[in-house]
């Protein structure tokens, strides 16, 4: 089936661009989308995703917040920060259980690296 993956991003640009790159690889599955942290969770809950992609600034705590709650949620979940380009805080985001950051606005193959990349990052 693939690696799973979902979505958090409170700008609609973003997240259908986002989602258009993911869904557009054979090896990825797109369980769902949200626009804040509180759906963030909710759709880890639900899914169990192998990757979250969380914007680090949006409503609801950003994705710090959510990471957290996730990784309690759903332990197997890697957490992809997505950034402001210019504006990455690896301290932040490894604090929060992130494997993984990736300025929004990158290109796809960056992307889609990313995602593959923070998939096999060990839980340890």
């Amino acid at each position: 089936m693939g690696l799973t993956v979902m979505i958090a991003d409170d700008d609609a640009l973003a997240r259908a661009l986002i989602e258009a790159i993911v869904e557009r690889d054979d090896e990825l599955k797109l369980v769902g989308c949200a626009e804040d942290a509180a759906g963030a969770i909710e759709l880890a809950d639900e899914h169990q995703p192998d990757v979250a992609l969380l914007d680090w600034v949006m409503p609801g705590g950003g994705g710090a917040v959510a990471a957290r709650e996730i990784l309690l949620r759903s332990p197997e979940t890697r957490i992809v920060a997505l950034t402001s380009p210019g504006l990455s805080d690896e301290i932040s985001t490894a604090k929060a259980g992130a494997r993984r950051s990736v300025p929004k606005g990158c290109a796809p193959d960056e992307l889609l690296r990313t995602i593959r990349a923070a998939a096999k990052t060990s839980l340890d």
